[in-house]
């Protein structure tokens, strides 16, 4: 699939429009296949639990359709989201993450 950097840089991408969907379709892009929603809901709570991202959930909307869950990346999670064009540096920043 793709790693947690890439998943990040997506995200950071993805801006303000980045739930759970429009991440699944743009992992989807990137990878040529479908991607399982229980394997993004893990690498998300991956990240989360590291504080590089946060979750919300949108207010019942009126077409009575479930709400989203939005993700947003924290300070620390935008600073590798930048790193983007540098694969080194994020990588390095995401291992920091982990001590």
């Amino acid at each position: 699939m793709i790693g947690d950097v890439e998943l990040i840089q997506i995200i950071f991408t993805l801006g303000a429009e980045a739930y759970t969907g429009s991440i699944a379709r743009a992992v989807r892009r990137r990878v040529g296949r479908q991607v399982h929603v229980g394997w993004l809901h893990m690498r998300l709570n991956r990240l989360k639990s590291l504080g590089l991202l946060k979750q919300e959930k949108d207010r019942q909307r009126a077409n009575g359709m479930r709400p989203k869950s939005f993700v947003r990346l924290t300070p620390k999670g935008e600073a590798i989201g930048r790193l983007g064009a540098e694969p080194g540096r994020a990588h390095a920043s995401l291992r920091d993450a982990f001590n």
